[in-house]
């Protein structure tokens, strides 16, 4: 028997899901192209943007964020960890290329779609992809 999965969009989508025997958590991760550079180079912005995507999701930060400049060339970017009560949001910019990286892990239901709608704003852009892993236990 063939079993096919869709990956959920809307916060009522993730509740039925994390209502399954064995779910823990659901890993958003959003890889962006032709972002903003300027949203990109704002250590500031970035900060404001972990800060503000935790808000727009229902989730609480927890202590300060991590803020680290990392790579050489044209792939260095800044790489923010924002801790949540429930997990964590990480962004990887990479001003070089106009591109985002970020993933999204929490073990309490959230809304697939409000979060890419508030990115795509965020870093001024329309190119995004996503996926949606759901950890289950073994």
């Amino acid at each position: 028997m063939t079993s096919v999965f869709t990956a959920p969009r809307t916060l009522d989508d993730m509740r039925g899901i994390f209502a399954e025997p064995g779910v823990i958590s659901a890993l958003l991760t959003m890889s962006l192209g032709g972002c903003d550079s300027r949203v990109l180079r704002d250590r500031g912005e970035l900060l404001n943007y972990a800060d503000l995507l935790a808000e727009e999701i229902d989730m609480r930060t927890d202590g300060a964020p991590i803020l680290r400049r990392y790579g050489e060339g044209d792939l260095c970017g800044e790489t923010v960890i924002r801790l949540i009560t429930t997990s964590a949001i990480v962004v990887h910019a990479y001003e070089f290329s106009g591109a985002a990286r970020i993933m999204l892990d929490s073990c309490k239901a959230y809304s697939v779609d409000a979060a890419i709608a508030f990115t795509k704003k965020a870093f001024g852009t329309e190119r995004l992809t996503h996926s949606v892993d759901i950890f289950r236990v073994p």
